[in-house]
Formats: C-alpha cells, structure tokens, sequence
C-alpha cells in the first residue's frame, strides 16, 4: 500500500559558548534533543550533535515540539514550544553561557 509521510519543515540553527548576543565562540559536537508528547527523555524524538562550526540542521514533520533540550557535558537548557512549519526553515540558535534560546 501506500505510504503518507507528514510534511517537514526544517530546524537549523548554532550553538555558541558564551551569553546572549555573543557568536564569537561556537560549539562542536553539543547534543540537542527534539521532544514530542512531554517534556522528559522519554519523549525523545531524535536526538543530534552539532557541526564542527556548532552549527545543525534537522527535518522534522511539522508540528509543536514541547521541548528542544540543548545538553553537554556540564549543562541544559530548554527552549520550549517550538513550532515547525511545513516547508518553512525555523531558526533557533542557543547559548550556553546563560543557556538562552534565541
């Protein structure tokens, strides 16, 4: 039979090592998780590290995610209720100095 896929959007963005506004220091190899149904890593939905250049880009079907959970080895930060539109590009780059969603 066939198969539908949901349509996808696109969710890109950096990783910086200082506060908000600083892009002077990206971060390499920075896991972040996509959350669908809750908020805890049991709702896992995929799970990627960034570029060398701190950098990522993941295709996701569209939707709300409840959680894109930014984590390395020392800290987390959560940037909640991200919205993915199909066929759009949503950007959202983190800092990990004050663990700020932008």
């Amino acid at each position: 039979g066939d198969i539908t896929l949901p349509d996808g959007g696109v969710l890109k963005g950096t990783v910086y090592a200082g506060n908000n506004g600083d892009t002077s220091t990206a971060k390499a190899n920075f896991s972040i998780e996509v959350r669908d149904g809750g908020t805890t890593s049991t709702n896992r939905f995929v799970r990627a590290t960034t570029r060398g250049d701190g950098s990522y880009v993941l295709t996701l079907p569209a939707g709300t995610y409840e959680r894109v959970k930014m984590r390395d080895a020392t800290s987390g930060g959560n940037c909640d209720t991200v919205v993915i539109t199909a066929g759009a590009t949503t950007t959202l780059n983190y800092f990990d100095g004050n663990n700020t969603c932008q």
